[in-house]
């Protein structure tokens, strides 16, 4: 079964092991980056499960907006 969800916390070492595996050491990021997106944009950040078995992560940030004036 394959479930969609949004990441929390305890789920960080597994996200972090994906990370690593998967990006170049000089564009890695850091643990307590994502634990702070997860903390403000808790919706922004997305892992994909198979089973039991972690299969891939989307993070995104949360920005300021400002409609430009005319």
């Amino acid at each position: 079964m394959i479930e969609i969800k949004e990441a929390e916390p305890f789920e960080i070492e597994e996200i972090m092991k994906m990370e690593y595996k998967c990006f170049h050491p000089e564009v890695r990021e850091k643990k307590e980056l994502f634990l702070e997106r997860m903390s403000v944009f808790p919706e922004g950040f997305i892992v994909l499960k198979e089973s039991d078995r972690y299969a891939g992560y989307m993070t995104s940030e949360l920005w300021e907006y400002r409609k430009e004036r005319s």
